[in-house]
């Protein structure tokens, strides 16, 4: 007996190495997903199965794996991705957004909420940009957003308008003239006021610059602007009038001398008293400098820029009597090789001691070209009867050697010998124009091979010699010639030896006989055409060269050793096994076996032929034919179809047909069913034959045939209710109760268009309430391996509030968490905010007036209240509040520091922005001090503040409020400012230094004026100690310099001399 034992252990191998994504916006369905397939070892194909529930809805990446068992044991897996991705937008409902107008404000209630549809069908409600409420004047761009919640979203714009166009009205029909004789101050004019038409008191702006001291009518316009694009304006006469001439302040002035010139800073500017107290410089009618010899007289003119003058004269004298002096001590040795022409040497300068330049004069004649020394003797004149000399060697002295004609020589050759004749005389030039020849070293002739150098020499006669070589080179390179034109090939069957070659002979062209050498290796047996270089060499670096041909060329064929081969017959297949090899005899190379390019393995039915060659491997061949019959397998009709039926909980099977007597089948089901060629449950199964032979039919193997048996999932249908609308402070968290018509279990989904959901349902259908609003409800039944997926039903969950209180407030940095309906915040001290940011959070859905965050505006101390409404989300109750807000005074901006001793409060209305006072209370340290107006250390010069201690006043205004400042420490200054160096010059650096409080010196500006009133420039500064460089152009006269911040104002007189 023996044992044959059929067992398979190899998995089944997928047919795609790779499987492809699959990807949808929203769902994927089982149906929609290709069923991979492998191939078993046994050769069945293989349907994989997978660990995945469908429908698969939520956004991601799925990975679904496949398994193929081939129901013995074997199994391997491979992995698929399945992706939800929805990158599609929403769309906005509205092609265009109408514009939201109005006159100073709009709120977020005045502002409807766009909507957009999302490509899955869900209204997308905007979201916007902007803080609310709008104030502030011109278009704002609203730019609404829609999020599907899935990384797709859409924006659209809408202009929000705020245009406010009626110009405030001057309280006073006309303005008074306001006259002066030097000089109006900007606090010397009172400010007009204009009323606004939304009764704001409007300060008029002006523009002419401060101080006024031009002569004549000036007229100021006073601009009411109420900052919204609406102004008016008012006129207003500043007059300036002044008529007495300067007196000059010496009755007669000095002669100014000079030897050369004399420039306009040699002269000192004399000056003239003004009626007004300033001092006049003078101009002068001269052109700067004056250097014509003689006496010029001067004019001053005192001018005081109003029409008034007077004159003074004064001699200013110009007498030169020095000589030049020469620019250089001692001059430089002119020298040369052959000659120096008068423009080779260098015209010396001397220097006049009025700053011109003298150019020398001499006593040679030019050419010079005598070897030797020669003295030049210079003159230097300046033209005035003034005169200096100087002397300088010019030298002639020739170094240089003569200069080869030619940079190289050309060697000279020759096969044998070279005679003296035979080589050219080189030439040289001298650097004085002579030609000179060379004379060499060598003997001649010259007959030993190889390179010879002669040195030729160049002299000048004159001590001045230079040298060239040349090579001379003797060189035979004539290669000898063959005796024989060509030379006849050498045949043989299989080789041919050494000595069977001739050795061939060439004649030198100097009379040897020379022997060729070979370049081969002997025996030569190779088949084919072998060339043999031969070569003559004649010893002395000479070769001829000359080829000969070697020929092997075999020509008979292998010889069969079996004149016909039998023919070879089985059933189902031939192996190459069942084929014996032939073999020939060659006459070179002995036993030759047969080679084929017919297949040697024949497994389908029919009579097939090989034919044999045999090849020498010398290009000879024969051939010889033998035949094959396969006869055909019994069992190549039995079939297996395939059959597909619906889920009904029976089996179903699938068998052979047209099986023979006397064969066999066995079945196995993939995947395993428990039944060899069944299965009960919904799937793809593939069902497996193995038919095999009867035993009499020789070399037949088994067959394996395959089909499908598909049994469809069967439809189920949900049952879900409509829900009931719930209120957040009544309802408590409940369980869904959704039904499959499977009996299978419901899952559950929700989306929500807000940006947090009101409520939160788990995958099992329990609800959390969380906030008022709406959730839409989804039921699933994603089917099993037997039921296809239910059509989802969708029901809304309607969440209500009554909830209109503030849980939080944020005013500014601070946080009040259920604050009260009255909320009181003090912004803190030493910021220049001009707004308060108010943030308010309440139940999510309820509406807030004017918004949930909105700023509002401090722009000066006081008290700002703001009314806040809270209306619950169900729209049936609602909750005032009030947030008040202090902005208090910086100490400096409302306080004046009096002499070092005295505090008081700015009460006027133009210059302290607006506010009128009629109580006070001081304090200092924490006590109060005082109840007026103002406060004093004390009665004496000696009763002094105190820099350590901290003061601050509150003030109740005309209107009830009670303001107060902030705490302010004082310093005790000189207040006197200054500027130094003055006198000055024009584009040099001054120094100013100011005496205000280093508080009020940000943005600090400082004017230079001329005396007419004409700004010359504009410098900035936010030190106490500024330096300026002045302008380059600045003329000499007399110049205000004004310093000027937002309290502070210092004149200075600045005179450039």
């Amino acid at each position: 007996t023996q044992n044959i034992i059929i067992d398979d252990v190899t998995a089944p191998t997928p047919d795609n190495l790779t499987l492809a994504d699959i990807t949808a916006e929203c769902q994927v369905l089982a149906t929609e997903v290709p069923i991979p397939t492998a191939t078993d070892n046994c050769g069945e194909t293989i349907y994989g199965t997978h660990n995945l529930t469908f429908p698969i809805i939520t956004q991601g990446t799925y990975v679904i794996t496949w398994t193929f068992d081939d129901g013995k044991g074997n199994a391997d897996t491979q992995t698929q991705n399945i992706i939800i991705d929805d990158i599609t937008a929403p769309t906005p409902n509205n092609l265009t957004l109408a514009d939201i107008t109005a006159e100073c404000q709009v709120l977020a209630i005045d502002v409807p909420i766009p909507t957009a549809t999302d490509n899955c069908g869900e209204t997308i409600y905007g979201t916007h940009n902007l803080t609310f409420p709008i104030i502030t004047q011109g278009t704002h761009v609203i730019t609404w957003t829609f999020d599907d919640g899935k990384g797709n979203a859409d924006t659209q714009t809408q202009n929000i308008i705020i245009d406010d166009v009626t110009a405030p009205t001057p309280d006073n029909l006309t303005l008074a003239d306001i006259t002066a004789e030097c000089q109006v101050l900007a606090t010397d004019v009172p400010i007009p006021t204009a009323t606004d038409n939304c009764g704001e008191t409007i300060y008029g702006t002006h523009n002419l610059t401060f101080p006024i001291i031009t002569q004549g009518t000036h007229v100021i316009t006073w601009t009411f602007d109420d900052g919204k694009g609406n102004a008016d304006t008012q006129t207003q006469n500043i007059i300036i009038d002044d008529v007495t001439a300067p007196t000059p302040d010496k009755l007669t002035l000095a002669d100014i001398t000079a030897e050369c010139k004399v420039l306009a800073t040699d002269v000192p500017i004399p000056t003239a008293t003004d009626n007004c107290g300033e001092t006049i410089y003078g101009t002068h009618n001269l052109t700067f400098p004056i250097n014509t010899q003689g006496t010029h007289v001067i004019t001053w003119t005192f001018d005081d820029g109003k029409g008034n003058a007077d004159t003074q004269t004064q001699n200013i004298i110009i007498d030169d009597v020095t000589a030049p002096t020469p620019d250089n001590l001692t001059l430089a040795d002119i020298t040369a090789e052959c000659q120096v022409l008068a423009t080779d040497v260098p015209i010396p300068t001397a220097t006049d001691n009025c700053g011109e330049t003298i150019y020398g004069t001499h006593n040679l004649t030019f050419p010079i070209i005598t070897q030797g020394t020669h003295v030049i003797t210079w003159t230097f004149d300046d033209g005035k009867g003034n005169a200096d000399t100087q002397t300088q060697n010019i030298i002639i002295d020739d170094v240089t050697a003569p200069t080869p004609d030619n940079l190289t020589l050309a060697n000279i050759t020759a096969e044998c010998q070279v005679l003296e004749t035979d080589v050219p005389i080189p030439t040289a030039t001298d650097n004085c124009g002579a030609t000179i020849q060379g004379t060499h070293n060598l003997t001649f002739p010259i007959s030993t091979q190889g390179t010879h150098v002669i040195t030729w020499t160049f002299d000048d006669g004159n001590g001045n010699a230079d040298t060239q070589t040349q090579n001379i080179i003797i060189n035979d390179v004539t290669a000898p010639t063959p005796d024989n034109l060509t030379l006849a090939d050498i045949t043989a069957e299989c080789k041919v030896l050494a000595t069977e070659v001739p050795i061939p002979t060439a004649t030198d062209n100097c009379g040897a006989i020379i022997q060729g050498t070979h370049n081969l290796t002997f025996p030569i047996n190779t088949q084919g055409t072998h060339v043999i270089t031969w070569t003559f060499d004649d010893g002395n670096g000479n070769a001829g060269t000359q080829t000969q041909n070697i020929i092997i060329n075999d020509v008979s064929t292998p010889v069969p050793n079996i004149t016909n081969l039998p023919t070879i017959e089985r059933t189902c297949e031939v192996l190459a096994s069942d084929i014996p090899i032939p073999t020939a005899t060659d006459n070179c190379n002995g036993l030759i076996t047969a080679t084929t390019t017919s297949s040697l393995n024949y497994s389908n039915p029919g009579t097939y032929s090989i034919t044999w060659k045999y090849h020498d491997g010398n290009g000879n061949i024969s051939t010889q034919t033998q035949s094959i019959i396969v006869h055909p397998s019994p069992i190549e009709n039995v079939t297996l179809n395939d059959l597909t039926v619906t889920y009904d909980g029976n089996l179903h099977q699938i068998n052979v047909n047209n099986l023979p007597t006397g064969a066999s089948v066995s079945y196995s089901t993939t995947p395993s069913t428990g039944e060899a060629n069944g299965a009960i449950n919904a799937g793809v199964y593939t069902i497996t034959a193995i038919v095999s032979p009867p035993e009499n039919a020789i070399n037949c193997e088994d067959i394996s045939l395959t089909a499908t048996l598909t049994i469809e999932k069967a439809s189920q249908e949900i049952t879900f209710n409509s829900l009931p609308i719930l209120y957040i402070e009544d309802d408590d968290d409940f369980q869904l109760a959704a039904t499959a018509s499977s009996g299978l279990p419901v899952d559950y989904t929700y989306t929500f268009t807000a940006n947090n959901p009101p409520a939160t349902v788990s995958s099992t259908g329990w609800v959390t309430l969380l906030t008022s609003g709406m959730i839409e409800i989804t039921a699933h039944q994603a089917g099993n391996e037997n039921y296809l997926p239910a059509t989802p039903v969708m029901q809304p969950l309607q969440i209500n509030s009554r909830d209109a209180n503030i849980h939080r407030l944020f005013v500014g940095n601070d946080t009040y968490v259920n604050p009260p309906e009255e909320i009181y915040y003090l912004i803190d001290c030493e910021t220049e905010q001009e707004y308060v940011s108010i943030l308010i959070e309440t139940e999510i859905n309820a509406e807030v007036t004017p918004a949930h965050s909105f700023d509002i505006a401090v722009p000066k101390p006081g008290i700002y209240k703001q009314k806040v409404k809270v209306t619950s989300q169900d729209g049936e109750h609602q909750k005032s509040y009030t947030i008040i807000i202090e902005k208090r005074f910086s100490f400096e901006d409302i306080v004046v520091q009096k002499f070092n001793n005295v505090l008081l409060v700015n009460n006027n209305p133009s210059t302290n922005g607006g506010y009128s006072f009629v109580d006070y209370w001081w304090y200092k340290n924490g006590e109060m001090i005082a109840q007026n107006q103002y406060y004093s250390a004390g009665s004496t010069t000696y009763d002094l503040l105190n820099p350590q201690d901290e003061y601050w006043v509150k003030m109740l205004t005309t209107t009830g409020e009670v303001l107060q400042t902030c705490i302010g420490q004082i310093n005790l200054k000189n207040y006197n400012g200054s500027i130094y160096p003055n006198p000055t010059q024009a584009a040099s650096y001054i120094t100013v230094q100011v005496g205000f409080p280093d508080k009020k010196l940000k943005d600090m500006h400082i004017d230079l004026y001329n005396l007419n009133g004409a700004l010359v420039k504009r410098y900035k500064s936010s030190q106490r100690i500024t330096e300026l460089k002045l302008p380059e152009e600045l003329a000499i006269g007399t110049y205000l310099l004004v310093c000027t911040t937002a309290h502070y104002k210092e004149t200075f007189r600045l005179i450039v001399e």
